[in-house]
């Protein structure tokens, strides 16, 4: 029985899908055929090159390649690993199977590192949480869906934002611990970043929810193709643009919240704005949770 072919991809080709193809092929090299590619290809970074080869599995003989370079082989999965490149994934032809698995992004995480140190640290982190998932290939892969549909047996809701980053992605997160057994919690927005914010993971993580595998959704994905009962609102810029398909009929709710990567100062200082945002939200979902919970008869 042949292997399955599985493509790695996100947005340079560089750090997370580089990992990924490293772990495929040294840990699973008799179970999967994995290569790996970027959308916006910038090169192997060298960070992700040293703490793989801490770890003993050594890819400084892969290379940073585009997505068209493998175009010729007939893909079984695409596994996009970064909330961009499963934005701008490209069609591929035949069977492939197209699959998000989002995780932290080293280099973005470095930025607001405080030393050499620390910022390695991110990057093992996120090494050994890739590690912790390819080791469950390829049965995972078979059971994952393409997309996550609506569940119509929920009542919908919709967070939306201008970045699909930070405060809807908090919001998503806490509305499914506090309602999610009762309402299928979305978020999008107008303008979607790459990525969750990395600070925003950690604020979260920090109460217990882990949104890693999150990742930020364009509002046009959702545009005309689904119905949610209530939309969400957590930023003034998307109070005022909000499209008028998603209200119709709709809920509409509005959470102001300021926006906390604006902020600037130490990364103490930052931290302290997104605990702040997050806590706002939660007291936001709490009181609203306790009002919708009140008028279901029991």
């Amino acid at each position: 029985m042949s292997k399955p072919k599985v493509l790695f991809l996100c947005t340079g080709n560089s750090c997370r899908s580089q990992v990924a193809e490293g772990w495929a092929k040294h840990l699973k090299g008799d179970k999967i055929e994995a290569y790996s590619a970027g959308v916006e290809p910038h090169g192997m970074n060298p960070k992700a090159m040293q703490v793989m080869a801490e770890a003993g599995a050594d890819i400084s003989g892969q290379s940073s390649k585009h997505v068209d370079s493998p175009s010729n082989v007939p893909f079984d999965y695409v596994v996009t690993v970064c909330g961009h490149a499963n934005e701008t994934c490209p069609m591929f032809p035949g069977k492939a199977k197209i699959i998000h698995v989002g995780f932290d992004d080293p280099p973005a995480l470095e930025k607001t590192a405080g030393s050499p140190e620390e910022a390695l640290n991110h990057y093992r982190r996120v090494r050994d949480e890739i590690k912790e998932w390819v080791q469950t290939l390829p049965e995972t892969l078979e059971r994952t869906k393409l997309a996550a549909p609506r569940d119509k047996s929920k009542v919908g809701i919709l967070v939306m934002c201008v970045g699909n980053s930070a405060r809807s992605q908090m919001t998503e997160g806490l509305l499914k611990k506090y309602v999610g057994d009762f309402f299928d919690v979305h978020s999008a927005g107008m303008n979607p970043k790459d990525d969750v914010d990395p600070l925003a993971v950690r604020v979260m993580t920090e109460v217990g929810i882990d949104i890693r595998k999150q990742w930020p959704k364009s509002t046009r994905a959702y545009l005309g193709r689904q119905w949610f009962q209530y939309a969400i609102i957590v930023c003034h810029t998307t109070e005022q643009n909000c499209p008028r398909i998603f209200i119709g009929s709709t809920h509409r709710l509005f959470w102001p919240i300021d926006d906390p990567a604006v902020v600037q100062g130490s990364y103490e200082t930052q931290l302290a704005a997104y605990r702040k945002a997050r806590d706002q939200i939660e007291s936001h979902v709490k009181v609203w949770a306790k009002a919708v919970r009140e008028s279901v008869p029991a």
